[in-house]
């Protein structure tokens, strides 16, 4: 089969859909020829890529527009559906991961004329949570294009239970359509590391830390995180954020008002090879979100041996078994938050059945190859 795989972004631009989609195009081109279709964003990145023999990116140049209420990811406009087609027009399999650009319907259109199979992969449930404003444009958004985008579609994957519930209950879905497809971890790279940590030395860090890693946006909970972070203070204990976001000088502000001498930030790119060396030196991994549609990093934490607790929402619902490989906590109580950071921190025994635990679940359940059989499959239908 010939599979196009479609997403405004793409390496080197990272996040949680881009890695994704990253993984899921080099896996399918063991099999098949694939093509990516994605934005010339950063600009300075290559228009065509040539990454093995069945395995080509193609990146069209866009307009990136200033809109911190929806960044990041950043706002493009431009995308050139014309070109697109032409690159997409001969593929057995069109494969969308993204609804949020309203040209994209003018390609589903232009697939089903021509017999094309076409998928979206929603990578973020239908009702948001977020703020009153975001939400709306949201529903009006779904309303306007997205119900659209389902009339030109052969099928449908759903990064989790909770996100397949939502086009259910939302846009009345037909269950058997949805295919459940988590995301997963490369655990030839995502492992503990013991000894010389990379990350550590880079950032010459000699102490412990609890960490957060993530996008600094009002999703992730981050009034929560701070307040968390205000009270591992009184215990002695430091903090690391990983991440860039538009809410990054409030969580300053926050910091500097409170005097959080306990709290780094480190706001530039992290490479994946250091990473995963940031999990393994962290005592605690502590994520606070309003809503996740899945939680990327929360099993990538779980992989490198770092005990997780994190919010009793979503997606993370379905990787973390409360007590188990982790706790779970009530979205926004930071009072918690903090309780059960230092109960890890606390009780080694308990620390050590979160890790093994934590590991197993992640081997069990979140390793890429059970992704790639669910595609897979589903391309065959």
């Amino acid at each position: 089969m010939k599979i196009a795989l479609i997403n405004p972004f793409y390496p080197p631009y990272i996040g949680g859909i881009e890695k994704h989609v990253q993984v899921l195009a080099e896996e399918l081109s063991k099999k098949h020829e694939v093509i990516v279709v994605t934005s010339k964003f950063p600009v300075d990145s290559k228009e065509i890529e040539k990454i093995n023999k069945n395995l080509t990116i193609y990146r069209l140049p866009v307009l990136d527009v200033n809109m911190p209420f929806l960044s990041p990811p950043p706002a493009l406009i431009g995308f050139n559906v014309r070109k697109a087609f032409e690159l997409i027009k001969d593929c057995d399999i069109v494969h969308l991961h993204n609804r949020w650009f309203p040209s994209f319907l003018r390609l589903l259109r232009k697939c089903k004329r021509i017999g094309i199979k076409t998928f979206i992969t929603f990578h973020e449930p239908v009702v948001f949570s977020v703020s009153e404003g975001f939400d709306n444009f949201a529903r009006m958004y779904d309303d306007l294009w997205t119900k659209k985008f389902l009339k030109f579609t052969s099928g449908f994957f759903a990064v989790s239970e909770y996100v397949k519930k939502t086009l259910i209950s939302e846009f009345k879905i037909k269950e058997n359509k949805i295919n459940v497809c988590y995301n997963g971890v490369n655990l030839k790279l995502y492992k503990k590391i013991s000894k010389n940590n990379l990350f550590k030395r880079r950032y010459d860090i000699n102490y412990d830390y609890v960490l957060f890693v993530g996008r600094l946006v009002e999703q992730k909970g981050l009034k929560t995180l701070m307040k968390t972070f205000e009270i591992l203070k009184e215990k002695g204990i430091n903090a690391i954020v990983i991440g860039k976001g538009s809410e990054k000088q409030k969580m300053v502000n926050y910091k500097l008002r409170k005097n959080l001498t306990n709290v780094r930030f480190i706001d530039e790119f992290v490479p994946e090879n250091l990473l995963f060396h940031a999990y393994s030196g962290a005592s605690c991994f502590i994520m606070p979100s309003l809503w996740e549609a899945f939680g990327m990093v929360c099993i990538e934490a779980m992989a490198c041996g770092c005990p997780v607790v994190v919010s009793k929402t979503g997606g993370l619902k379905e990787i973390v078994n409360d007590g188990v490989n982790g706790f779970l906590v009530k979205v926004k109580d930071y009072k918690t938050f903090a309780k059960k950071t230092v109960e890890i921190l606390d009780n080694e025994k308990l620390r050590n059945n979160f890790i093994k635990n934590g590991y197993k679940t992640v081997k069990d359940k979140f390793d890429w190859s059970y992704t790639f059989k669910v595609v897979d499959e589903a391309y065959k239908k």
